[in-house]
């Protein structure tokens, strides 16, 4: 047991693993395309951008075709403490309330991308760029699981 527990939490452990996304479901694959974990999608992903921030474990999907969703949600890798296993956890992201309420195609996210520091750029089809302070949040005394999450908020 000792020995598994050095293995998982050893710091130079190096693992390559992907994030799928289909238009009502998620994947994390192994290097082999093996499946890690699997998550349905509350939101409609089809079509929509995608931008990574590997020091969150977070995926930022804003959506294009699902209009009556938040624009932004957040994905985020989950490892259970001292495990091999994983979990995937989505959440919607708040962002500026009149981008919400703007009619389609105005609201539409064209462009996300990560930035120093846990930024979030996003770029909208009325050509407005916005940037987001992003961190993950330790919610285990709201929940009955111990889980973290990532949350927006403007810098």
């Amino acid at each position: 047991a000792a020995a598994a527990r050095a293995e998982v939490t050893a710091s130079n452990r190096v693992e390559q693993m992907a994030v799928i996304f289909a238009e009502s479901s998620a994947w994390l694959v192994d290097g082999c395309l093996g499946t890690r974990c699997q998550l349905s999608l509350p939101f409609n992903a089809a079509f929509a951008h995608v931008a990574y921030a590997p020091d969150l474990s977070t995926a930022f999907v804003g959506t294009k075709l699902d209009p009556v969703a938040k624009l932004v949600w957040g994905v985020t890798v989950l490892r259970r403490s001292r495990s091999l296993r994983f979990h995937l956890q989505v959440q919607p992201l708040d962002v500026e309330e009149a981008f919400r309420q703007s009619t389609w195609p105005m609201s539409v996210i064209v462009g996300m991308a990560p930035g120093p520091g846990n930024c979030l750029y996003t770029l909208q089809s009325n050509h407005r760029l916005r940037c987001y302070g992003m961190s993950l949040e330790d919610r285990s005394r709201q929940r009955t699981s111990a889980q973290e999450g990532a949350t927006l908020a403007d810098p």
